[in-house]
């Protein structure tokens, strides 16, 4: 197979199953009837990977899955199946077999062995195999744990997001991780300098038993097991008051599942216990604990304490781009556009090319009504990252602000083809045509973004209701 054919043949599985472009990967991904799928290309092969949280596929892996009955059926060797590997949020560089999924390759000589419509039925067929072992066709976003998941993010660490979860998790990895530890997907300190900032502290560690406790809850954090992880961490700490790690990690515990003045405390406790020695860490650690505080303060709502920890972090750190991000994003809430806009202007500064801090900075001019700066920062992340929707979404907004309706049209159209599933350009784009007098599409538009269970503002409704003369 040559490169070219690898393309067509990735490109119409794509369209079949409804998957989105991933620039990075240069691959697609998404969810088809209730499985993750993404399809990538290597320079000789394309591989697919498939995984559904509530699938148990672990007989199945011993037995070189034999019992993927539609699989055999199909005429298909077990032998191109493969088991499934995930990178944990703690294990990043030491993959483990998963329970949740497989993975297939296709080479040229495999290709050659199939037909193109049977290589195309592939996600169809072990979409019915993986149901044989628990998988369904709707399950719960694995970040905001309410939400049915819309979209899936496969990148080692395989998670099923909703629409908005999917647009933080997107824009924190476009930021290459500017959210610090605290999402399920970002470690900085707890991560990788976690054994080394306690061997700085303490030397060696004295009480392997609390340590022990500490890697159980470790697993336990792995798994998404947060309570039985603060049980693991608060065990450890009875043991050893003063392991400053099993702090940071009950708090990382506590701050996915909600409980924001939980993670503080323990947070607060780590930088207590590390604090005479704070100046002696790398600065990656020493300010990363500031920021990863500052983020909880962050989803608590405490904006002022938020700040003060993210300047904290930058005077440890001057080049810290996550707490620039992170900062301006505390003062856009406070309604101070000008500081904002300051902070990503540094964050450019120190990434020039990043696509998200173009679309973040033109977010703040939005809000001081800048339209022409908006769709100057928007423009600009668009031609960094052509896939990147929601940039067309806010360039589109600040069109409609302008009265330049076909142009903000155009941009909600293409974030929509990008992402299919994202109820807010549905209804943004409604909104366009509502001005534009056209009723049935503004119409259309409303009905697939409550579809997609997105609330569409209620003032519009009203309008629409009344402009349309009917009710529905």
């Amino acid at each position: 197979m040559v490169r070219r054919e690898l393309k067509d043949y990735m490109q119409r599985l794509a369209e079949r199953y409804e998957l989105r472009y991933l620039q990075k990967h240069k691959g697609f991904a998404g969810i088809y009837q209730g499985i993750g799928v993404k399809v990538c290309e290597s320079t000789d092969e394309i591989t697919l990977t498939f995984f559904c949280p509530t699938a148990d596929i672990d007989d199945q892996i011993l037995e070189d899955f034999a019992g993927f009955s539609h699989w055999v059926e199909a005429g298909l060797p077990n032998a191109w199946i493969d088991a499934l590997r995930e990178t944990g949020i703690n294990k990043p560089f030491n993959p483990t077999i998963s329970h949740r999924g497989c993975m297939i390759k296709i080479d040229k000589y495999r290709m050659e062995r199939i037909e193109v419509e049977k290589f195309l039925d592939i996600p169809e067929i072990v979409t019915r195999d993986l149901y044989e072992y628990g998988a369904t066709d709707t399950w719960v976003c694995d970040m905001c744990k309410q939400e049915p998941a819309t979209d899936a993010f496969l990148d080692g660490a395989n998670a099923s997001l909703c629409n908005r979860c999917w647009y933080e998790v997107h824009l924190a990895h476009k930021s290459q991780k500017r959210k610090s530890v605290l999402g399920p997907f970002c470690w900085t300190f707890l991560a990788i300098g976690i054994l080394i900032l306690a061997s700085i502290i303490w030397g060696t560690f004295r009480e392997p038993s609390g340590m022990d406790n500490c890697n159980e809850g470790i697993e336990a954090l792995d798994n998404g097991s947060y309570d039985l992880a603060i049980t693991y961490f608060t065990k450890a700490i009875r043991q050893e008051p003063n392991l400053a790690p099993a702090y940071a990690l009950r708090a990382n515990a506590y701050h996915n599942i909600g409980n924001y003045n939980a993670a503080i405390k323990d947070y607060t406790e780590a930088i207590r216990i590390v604090k005479p020695t704070l100046e002696e860490l790398p600065k990656e650690q020493s300010a990363g604990i500031y920021n990863d505080r500052g983020f909880s303060y962050f989803l608590n709502n405490d904006f002022n304490h938020a700040i003060a920890d993210y300047t904290k972090a930058l005077q440890l750190k001057q080049d810290f781009t996550a707490a620039y991000f992170n900062r301006g994003d505390a003062y856009v809430v406070k309604q101070m556009y000008d500081d904002a806009v300051a902070d990503y202007n540094e964050v450019i500064r120190l990434e020039p090319n990043n696509p998200q801090a173009y679309y973040i900075r033109g977010f703040a001019h939005f809000s001081k009504a800048e339209y022409d700066l908006t769709i100057a920062d928007c423009t600009e992340s668009i031609r960094l990252d052509p896939t990147y929707a929601v940039a067309y979404i806010e360039r589109g907004v600040a069109y409609y602000w302008k009265n330049d309706y076909d142009q903000a049209l155009a941009d909600l159209t293409e974030a929509i083809r990008l992402v299919p599933n994202y109820g807010a350009a549905y209804s943004e784009r409604g909104r366009i045509y509502y001005s534009k007098q056209e009723y049935d599409k503004a119409w259309e538009d409303v009905h697939k973004a409550q579809s997609l269970r997105f609330e569409v503002p209620p003032g519009f409704l009203n309008d629409l209701r009344e402009a349309s003369e009917r009710e529905k």
